[in-house]
């Protein structure tokens, strides 16, 4: 199944498991590339995120602070 809200702004609700797992406040759930975990642990509840595809790829981006990470989407 698809994430429906490509190009939208959320923001985050729960950072998981030391940023392996990003839970967005549309209840989107993400699994982040283990090589991005570095960036994601220190991202928090209420930053605002974009998510964005290329081709078959997600990718979460970091407003505040410019980091974009390759993520999977795991459901809604």
């Amino acid at each position: 199944m698809p994430y429906l809200g490509i190009n939208s702004k959320q923001y985050l609700s729960k950072n998981e498991k030391s940023g392996e797992v990003l839970i967005l406040l549309d209840g989107s759930t993400w699994n982040i590339n283990l090589v991005d975990k570095v960036k994601t642990t220190l991202w928090l509840p209420t930053d605002e995120i974009q998510v964005t595809q290329k081709g078959m790829q997600y990718y979460l981006t970091h407003i505040k602070k410019n980091e974009t990470v390759s993520a999977t989407f795991i459901e809604k």
